[in-house]
């Protein structure tokens, strides 16, 4: 199925596309002398925010809504970490993943969403915003370049129920809500594609948490000591256990390094297989993503003590689909409480998802069509 179907499938009907949602990567080699700071520069929400109560909810290509996040919960008398929960499904696509074939550039389109209450006279509502899409290429040696393209996306209600009362509160162009330490204001307008500095560092290296060296770490791994990392689960177990966060961090710091880096297929599935031996990790099950895909989800818990602890729980969620490819992370009430004490488990705090990642062997070229 073509992206532009499987997200028009999971947009409901009431809720129009944006003018702009067909020409999303039109006119991108104009906007190349337009820098912009991109997610991972400029702090866009990856880990645990604090900033208003939420709503279920997602933004796409073409502002998919999101109705509710669909998956299970650990299963009773099952110990997170012990490399049995939920084991067989994530195996066979681990499988799966380490027989897909590595190309010379590395291409990566994802989505970047937050969820907010808008308070207005009439009544509050939901909506989404913080929303960012990029396109991103890499040639996996060094010298052979890297891109990064993104762009706002329009701001927008949730629900019908939502959408009821933004035309009750007078159907407003942008929304003034509480973000972080601060009020921020999201527009219903599509913001403009721009290029971004490469993502790699110099000398063709890319941020990797999961080597179990501090160094190498933090000077950025190349692309051939990404390919001879072992993928050993136990050996990647071990590595990732260096670090000293809590179990939803380090989920999330896995996350990040198969969204971030051109990570090889083998070595994509040794981390899928090491997932169920990490402490603090379980299986979920099967669920549903912001874009409306079914995927096996492995979670921790965020503790519920201490200074990332604000009154609710919830949990990190990464999600693959059954052909081992990487779908994303998304932020998951568990219990309500706090800012979302009115809520219920299962709304979506914050994600960031992949709508679609490839290798090839051809140098790709700024995206003026959907490349995926």
């Amino acid at each position: 199925m073509k992206i532009m179907d499987a997200l028009a499938a999971a947009r409901p009907a009431d809720l129009e596309a944006t003018p702009d949602a067909d020409r999303r990567y039109r006119d991108l080699e104009k906007a190349l002398a337009q820098p912009v700071e991109s997610p991972r520069r400029r702090g866009r929400p990856v880990r645990r925010l604090a900033i208003g109560v939420v709503a279920v909810g997602a933004a796409a290509a073409v502002t998919v809504a999101l109705t509710g996040h669909q998956g299970g919960t650990p299963t009773p008398g099952k110990t997170p970490g012990d490399g049995k929960v939920g084991g067989e499904p994530i195996m066979l696509a681990a499988d799966k993943a380490e027989a897909q074939p590595l190309g010379r550039y590395w291409t990566s389109d994802t989505v970047w969403g937050q969820s907010y209450i808008v308070s207005a006279k009439t009544g509050n509502y939901a909506i989404t915003g913080a929303g960012w899409e990029t396109f991103e290429w890499t040639a996996v040696k060094a010298g052979g370049g890297n891109l990064f393209y993104g762009r706002d996306l329009p701001a927008r209600p949730q629900t019908l129920e939502d959408k009821a009362a933004w035309r009750k509160a007078g159907s407003p162009s942008s929304f003034r809500v509480w973000s972080n330490d601060h009020y921020q204001t999201y527009s219903r307008a599509a913001g403009s594609w721009s290029a971004d500095h490469p993502q790699a560092k110099p000398g063709g290296r890319f941020d990797f948490s999961g080597t179990g060296d501090n160094k190498l770490h933090a000077d950025g791994v190349t692309f051939d000591q990404l390919r001879h990392l072992s993928t050993d689960p136990d050996q990647l177990r071990q590595n990732y256990l260096q670090s000293r966060e809590n179990p939803a961090q380090r989920l999330l710091s896995v996350s990040e390094d198969l969204m971030s880096a051109p990570v090889p297929p083998k070595l994509r599935a040794g981390i899928m297989r090491m997932l169920p031996k990490l402490p603090g990790v379980y299986s979920v099950g099967t669920v549903t993503d912001p874009l409306g895909r079914k995927g096996i989800a492995y979670a921790a818990d965020w503790p519920d003590s201490g200074p990332l602890y604000h009154g609710f729980g919830s949990r990190t969620e990464i999600v693959f689909n059954e052909q081992g490819e990487f779908l994303g992370t998304e932020d998951v009430l568990t219990k309500p409480g706090g800012e979302y004490a009115e809520q219920r488990p299962g709304f979506v705090i914050n994600y960031h998802v992949a709508r679609g990642s490839a290798w090839r062997d051809k140098k790709p070229s700024p995206p003026t069509k959907l490349p995926f």
